[in-house]
């Protein structure tokens, strides 16, 4: 069973995806650092490196854009043979102070400025539209030969010589007069944008991407969903007019949460998220993998741990390195780890089985929705690969830099200490009826629950019949909560 849950803190959206009961990706946007990947802007090209093979564009957001390049002399080059049966190959070549249209493929990220490409695509629900290349394009997930072959000519009947598509795995339910109709709107919006770029002056927005909800529900859409539940009435009728237009099928299948307590907390995803913080995951049998992020790199270690006692050594490392490849695919994606990944898997001596751990692990990678490139196995047991990266990692959303460690650890961010709190108060409310549990946290903690989760704290209270008073106090140290009982004079809990 296929679940998405989409909730509201504050300025917090946060969409989990649940697969098979198993919590596989977390995706978390800021009302105040909302994401622009697929916003295409009108922007100018301020310099070019002939080092890095880039050109640095101003497109009007606060850091210069990148650009990367395919030779120091500004050329930019398109490939798309190796995706689909037919060849499909652009080039272009830009120089300073030459006016471009961009489109962001990955946000900005710490010191670094974010990544562009000149070459436009427009996301619909049955097709991406792609402007300047004639051609159509199937995605590979449609497995139907007859449908693939079928779709291209009937695209290939009306679409202009300057237009492109590429095909979704939606459009196999689709009718073609229904595929048509989108392709059309697809068109004139890009028409839309053109005859808005000649009008204004550089640099400019010219597209925004549809909002973080939409285009996380269009994306997982592919996949499957069984059930969408959502506990805001606003994110609920956005979603309802969605699916009015798109799929109208799906609309039974989303529901609004009501319940007391914090949805997180209801269907125990907090639980679940916690393990993001945590380097060390462990796997059956005491095995287990330690992932450490930098800026540059990630790098993840597997250890044998307890297992390994064994009278078949060689047997027991490839069992531990298998188990390790799909547990290293679901923390990616549930960290949303991206860049550059070195794993360190232990040393097995047999070809075969460096082959084997390899192939197993591209296989649970299929899943993953960004695009990863996994290089062959060395003989010290090391992989090299690289996972799209669109913005910070998940844990960058729920911690921030530690004070007291300067840079060599983090704190948990208010809005997830203060869900840590709930949940502790769910959990453990009801040993305290009766009782006054007096809380300790700093200001910005405090704020987080009075402004964010007071209602559910009240109705938590009246089920437990116990009384919460919250006060301030910024000598606790940053990140922590304590929790103290009147009736038992003493300090019950603290929370990090």
């Amino acid at each position: 069973m296929n679940s998405l849950y989409i909730t509201r803190l504050h300025n917090d959206i946060i969409i989990a995806y649940r697969s098979n009961g198993n919590l596989v990706e977390i995706m978390v946007e800021n009302d105040k650092n909302q994401s622009i990947v697929g916003n295409i802007y009108k922007a100018k090209v301020i310099a070019i490196s002939a080092g890095l093979n880039a050109a640095f564009v101003d497109y009007g957001e606060k850091k210069k854009g990148f650009l990367p390049l395919n030779s120091a002399d500004g050329k930019i080059s398109f490939n798309l043979g190796n995706e689909f049966e037919e060849e499909v190959q652009s080039e272009r070549v830009v120089h300073v102070d030459d006016e471009i249209l961009v489109q962001v493929e990955r946000n900005e990220i710490s010191t670094k400025g974010a990544r562009l490409t000149s070459y436009i695509t427009i996301p619909g629900n049955f097709m991406v539209f792609m402007p300047d290349i004639h051609f159509v394009g199937v995605s590979k997930k449609v497995m139907d030969r007859k449908f693939r072959s079928e779709i291209k000519q009937y695209m290939y009947k009306f679409i202009e010589q300057d237009m492109g598509v590429i095909i979704r795995t939606a459009a196999y339910d689709a009718s073609k007069p229904r595929i048509k109709k989108e392709y059309k709107e697809l068109v004139n919006m890009w028409k839309h944008i053109i005859k808005k770029t000649d009008k204004i002056e550089t640099p400019a927005l010219l597209y925004k991407e549809s909002s973080f909800i939409i285009k996380t529900v269009r994306d997982i859409l592919k996949k499957g969903l069984d059930e969408i539940i959502i506990d805001s009435k606003d994110i609920y009728n956005d979603i309802m007019r969605y699916f009015s237009l798109v799929s109208p099928r799906m609309k039974k299948k989303v529901q609004l949460y009501q319940f007391a307590v914090p949805m997180l907390s209801y269907y125990d995803i907090d639980k679940e998220m916690e393990q993001m913080f945590n380097p060390n995951v462990y796997l059956k049998h005491g095995a287990y993998i330690i992932i450490e992020q930098t800026e540059a790199l990630t790098t993840i270690d597997v250890n044998s741990g307890r297992m390994s006692k064994s009278a078949d050594k060689n047997n027991l490392i490839t069992t531990i390195n298998l188990m390790a490849a799909e547990e290293i695919a679901k923390q990616l994606r549930l960290r949303d780890i991206g860049g550059i990944i070195v794993i360190d898997f232990i040393d097995m001596k047999d070809e075969f089985s460096r082959r084997k751990v390899v192939s197993e692990f591209k296989k649970h990678l299929k899943s993953d929705r960004s695009t990863t490139k996994v290089q062959r196995i060395s003989r010290f047991g090391l992989v090299e690969m690289t996972r799209k990266r669109v913005g910070p990692s998940m844990v960058d959303h729920f911690v921030e830099e530690c004070e007291h460690c300067k840079s060599r650890g983090y704190t948990p961010k208010p809005v997830y200490t203060a869900l840590k709190f709930l949940r502790w108060v769910k959990d453990n409310g009801k040993n305290f009826r009766k009782d006054t549990l007096i809380v300790n946290a700093s200001t910005d903690i405090i704020n987080e629950i009075k402004n964010n989760l007071n209602n559910y704290l009240i109705d938590i209270m009246k089920d437990w019949q116990v009384n919460i008073r919250i006060e301030e106090n910024n000598n606790i140290r940053k990140g922590f909560l304590e929790i103290h009982s009147m009736n038992r004079l003493e300090k019950i809990a603290t929370i990090n």
